[in-house]
């Protein structure tokens, strides 16, 4: 499957394609796992789309192609809204937990202060 990951803060050519076999739970709850993840580290700040991507594909080894015209979007800020409530069951799935998560974060979280 191909979803275009995108935010509403950002423009739509920040928009990044990524194609898994995950179902669009999965990417969601992935997505969001890696948001609150994020959100622990540096609280106030958040991911573009293209670091999302970055993530996605350095850490859990998804692949990112330019673009795609049969795609299912998904909208970081609506994955954040949708379920910030659930921040604490999410953060515990087990399958998103990964040793090398943490310190791709902290470089995401130095390039955002930096840049």
């Amino acid at each position: 499957m191909i979803y275009k990951i995108k935010s509403i803060h950002f423009s739509d050519k920040d928009s990044v394609y990524i194609v898994t076999d995950y179902s669009n739970i999965v990417m969601q709850y992935l997505i969001a796992y890696i948001q609150f993840a994020f959100y622990e580290i540096a609280p106030g700040y958040g991911l573009s789309p293209k670091q999302i991507s970055s993530i996605l594909s350095n850490v859990y080894g998804l692949d990112n192609i330019q673009s795609a015209d049969d795609s299912s979007v998904i909208d970081m800020f609506n994955i954040w809204e949708k379920y910030c409530m659930a921040i604490d069951v999410i953060l515990n799935i087990r399958m998103f937990q990964n040793e090398k998560l943490h310190d791709e974060l902290v470089k995401q979280f130095y390039y955002i202060i930096t840049e």
